[in-house]
């Protein structure tokens, strides 16, 4: 058995400590390679040693692949401690079986396991137990386990795929009215792939429940309590940042400096118009004000008023009156202009709650939203000329599909992006054991609109977060590819790593933190 060393590609070598080819009789069987995830909040240093061989073709050689695999690490970290640090073994997956019969002929030729031990771990197979199956290769790989944590004191886990499925069907329900706008095709022809059953029978213990909106604003109490391993909405607790008041002041709360920087200054309405200093503001310097409702029927840019004078400040107040909370904020009159239109970035944000991690990620895409006319820095009430929302643009927008303006593109990956990152790791920082998933599912996660707005002096002002997102495009072509986009990367970032049994944590995450509530 041979292990041949594999170059790392450069964008790997971040990920990577080493990757080597398995030879047996010099022919190529699979691979062996070692990744290691830090930097993570809250979290322990993550190894993974993962062995990829096609079972049924080299059970024979497994246990020896594993030893040797194992001998590798332990050389790599060699002299080195880890007290903090945990190792994941993910093993192939084709079957169980197999590798129990693999690992067991190892074994017991080594004379690490008696005979006797693996019949009644065989038995315990055969009878459908395969919730045992990590306890019964922890314990068969004892001798490994032993010698690295006497070596490294790092502990080992044991990882195979479908075990945290336990007493869940292999089944998954989309319920989504065609409002919402994607289309599912992806996400459908995923689950299919890997044996998934789409289902309309509430009464199933579903593995993935995806429900949206109806159009009268609530879920289809048909299946919204359905019992289900995964869930695409969080529970109600994301009103702490759904709504732009509760987002505003939490955020000022938690991170003031941060807030600062990244929001324009706010005020609660109704507190505002009782301070003359503040009223002064628009009475007599005729400073340029926004006032948004925030909570319920606050959306698509309803019953928003640009105050300059006490005329529009009355109506504001006179248009705003059904409204628990409204914020009043300092109008941004320096825009960066988009092909000479004002307009934000209507970008994706992934919030989790997974296997006790809270996790977020910013999507690899976003939607460009202008004005309908050209700027200018008067006429403040003309929706036409400061009006960035949906029903503005013209045509559909979609960075990196359709690159409009390669100098605006290069800018943004360079001088918004980490800004916007820094913006929401702060914002992920303060919900995380503040928001939690609802009471019929194990784990849960949401995409979020976020909405952004840049200066020309290239700072950027977080405007809001969005829970009740649509994806209305203007033609199907721009649908198609937004939707396929946005379920890979769901598939990429939620589904494969539980279904692969894949440690959530180990994943290329935003922010990553142990999930206060659990505390």
């Amino acid at each position: 058995m041979n292990f041949i060393n594999i170059p790392l590609q450069s964008q790997n070598q971040n990920k990577y400590l080493f990757q080597y080819q398995i030879k047996y009789e010099n022919k190529p069987v699979g691979y062996t390679l070692v990744s290691k995830i830090d930097d993570m909040d809250d979290i322990e240093d993550i190894y993974l040693l993962e062995i990829n061989i096609p079972m049924k073709e080299n059970k024979i050689h497994f246990g020896e692949i594993l030893k040797q695999s194992m001998y590798k690490f332990i050389n790599l970290i060699s002299g080195k401690t880890y007290q903090n640090s945990k190792l994941y073994l993910l093993l192939p997956q084709d079957s169980y079986y197999e590798i129990l019969t693999a690992m067991s002929q190892y074994f017991i030729k080594n004379q690490s396991v008696n005979k006797k031990t693996i019949d009644y771990y065989k038995r315990r197979l055969v009878y459908d137990k395969y919730e045992d199956i990590p306890m019964i290769l922890l314990e068969l790989s004892l001798n490994f386990k032993n010698e690295i944590k006497r070596q490294t004191r790092l502990d080992i886990s044991v990882k195979l795929s479908d075990t945290k499925l336990k007493g869940y069907d292999k089944s998954y329900i989309i319920n989504a009215p065609k409002i919402k706008g994607l289309i599912y095709i992806t996400l459908q022809n995923y689950l299919n792939s890997r044996d998934f059953d789409e289902i309309s029978n509430r009464n199933n213990k579903p593995f993935l429940l995806w429900i949206e909106l109806m159009e009268n604003n609530k879920f289809d109490s048909q299946y919204f309590y359905t019992q289900c391993y995964l869930m695409n909405i969080l529970n109600d607790d994301k009103i702490i940042f759904t709504n732009k008041s509760n987002l505003y002041f939490n955020f000022k709360k938690y991170f003031p400096e941060k807030c600062e920087q990244y929001m324009a200054q706010s005020w609660n309405f109704r507190e505002f118009i009782r301070n003359q200093s503040l009223l002064d503001k628009i009475t007599k310097e005729n400073k340029v004000f926004i006032v948004r409702p925030a909570g319920i029927g606050a959306y698509s840019g309803k019953d928003i008023y640009i105050t300059t004078n006490k005329q529009e400040l009355n109506a504001a107040i006179e248009g705003t009156k059904r409204y628990d909370k409204v914020l009043i904020s300092e109008y941004i009159t320096n825009p960066l202009l988009f092909s000479g239109k004002k307009f934000h970035l209507r970008l994706y944000f992934l919030v989790g709650l997974i296997d006790g991690f809270l996790v977020s990620k910013l999507f690899d895409f976003y939607e460009i939203l202008t004005a309908s006319k050209p700027y200018k820095k008067s006429e403040w009430t003309n929706k036409d000329i400061h009006d960035t929302h949906f029903h503005g643009s013209s045509v559909d927008i979609i960075y990196p599909i359709n690159i409009i303006d390669s100098q605006f593109y290069n800018d943004y990956l360079v001088k918004y992006l980490p800004k916007i990152q820094d913006c929401l790791i702060h914002i992920s920082k303060f919900i995380n054991g503040r928001i939690g998933v609802y009471p019929q599912t194990k784990n849960a996660f949401e995409i979020f609109g976020c909405d952004v707005l840049i200066k020309d002096d290239d700072s950027i002002v977080l405007m809001e977060i969005n829970d009740k997102v649509e994806y209305v495009m203007k033609n199907t072509d721009s649908t198609i590819k937004l939707s396929k986009m946005y379920f890979n990367t769901i598939i990429n970032n939620i589904l494969n790593p539980i279904l692969n049994n894949k440690p959530i944590e180990s994943m290329d995450w935003l922010y990553c933190g142990k999930n206060k509530n659990l505390n």
